[in-house]
Formats: structure tokens, sequence, C-alpha cells
């Protein structure tokens, strides 16, 4: 039952999490300078941009999770499964963790 349940609620916020994130006004993809791939509990963040830049990782439900200090090369950071947001200064990108 409660395997059920929290399956029914990450379907209902995949679902939803498209039209809240578009009315917040998250733009689509990030620079072509950065690069993310959601892979078994944790997103890798490649980048080309030379100086550092600052992270923030949401949950569906806004709470900050992560701050991460992103340079050059690939950095892999550990999460939950779960959907979140992923935003700088300039993008924010919508992420599925498995």
């Amino acid at each position: 039952m409660k395997k059920s349940l929290l399956s029914i609620f990450i379907a209902t916020a995949a679902a939803l999490l498209p039209a809240a994130i578009s009315a917040m006004g998250v733009a689509d993809e990030p620079t072509e300078s950065v690069t993310m791939i959601s892979s078994q509990g944790s997103i890798e963040i490649s980048s080309t941009i030379e100086e550092t830049v600052r992270l923030y990782i949401f949950s569906i439900t806004g709470q900050l999770v992560k701050t991460v200090e992103l340079g050059p090369g690939t950095t892999r950071v550990e999460l939950k499964s779960g959907c979140y947001v992923v935003k700088c200064d300039k993008w924010s990108k919508k992420v599925l963790v498995k």
C-alpha cells in the first residue's frame, strides 16, 4: 500500500511538474557549455565554463536540497530518487533521478 501511494505521488508530481515549472518561467535548456546526465542515484554535470558557477538543486516541493560549486570538468551530485530543478543565474533545468 505504501509503495502504491508513493508511485501515485511520483506519477502525479511528474505530470504536474512541467506546468508548475513553466509557470515559474524556467528556461528549457541550459547553455551549450553545461550538460547534465541523470544516472542511477545521481546527476553528472559537465561544464566547459572557465569561471566557477553556483548551482542550486531544489526538490519538487521547492526545498533547497544542495548547492554545488561547478567549475570546468565533470561534477557528480548524489541525490535520492525524485524530480529536481537545477538552477543557476541564467537558466533552470528539470531533472528526474531514478
